[in-house]
């Protein structure tokens, strides 16, 4: 599914609404996209939309956290091969339409939940940017005014994880 967060999706007027949420996973190259192979076993399946590394990892086991539409958020700490969902206090039980994920360098994550069109109006519940300080345990709702019921996408200074650019619909 290529258009998270944009209207078709939101409004259910695209095909993720047949299929039950849309197909997808994460895979993973060692020699430069030459041969691929499936690291999602244990995540549900859903449209991986952000995948980050945190640099601070050891190589030989790094940590990734994945963002998975309508599903939530998911850490693995041995390079991919397992993972666990890290969705607490993130969006709402009705809405995990995460869209974005982004790892600030002081540690900071922070995760976009974007809206649900549903009989012809926007619900707000869940909807925000988040932002988690304990490698993903537990997220707290950062924007909690004005409501917005369409976030798109958002970007973090890079000395500053308090300095936040956020682009949204109302």
């Amino acid at each position: 599914v290529h258009d998270i967060p944009n209207g078709n999706v939101i409004t259910g007027s695209h095909y993720v609404r047949i299929a039950g949420g849309g197909k997808g996973g994460i895979a993973r190259s060692d020699d430069f996209a030459e041969h691929w192979r499936v690291e999602s076993e244990d995540l549900p399946d859903a449209p991986a939309v952000s995948i980050v590394l945190d640099p601070r990892s050891p190589k030989d086991k790094r940590t990734l956290y994945t963002s998975l539409y309508a599903k939530g958020v998911y850490r693995s700490t041995d390079g991919g091969r397992t993972w666990q969902e890290r969705s607490r206090g993130l969006g709402s039980e009705s809405n995990r339409r995460v869209c974005r994920l982004i790892l600030h360098s002081d540690g900071t994550l922070f995760c976009l939940v974007t809206a649900m069109y549903r009989d012809g109006r926007f619900e707000p519940d869940g909807v925000g940017l988040y932002r988690s300080r304990d490698e993903g345990e537990n997220w707290e709702l950062i924007t909690r005014s004005p409501v917005l019921l369409w976030p798109k996408d958002f970007c973090i200074d890079s000395k500053n994880s308090r300095e936040i650019y956020l682009g949204a619909a109302d």
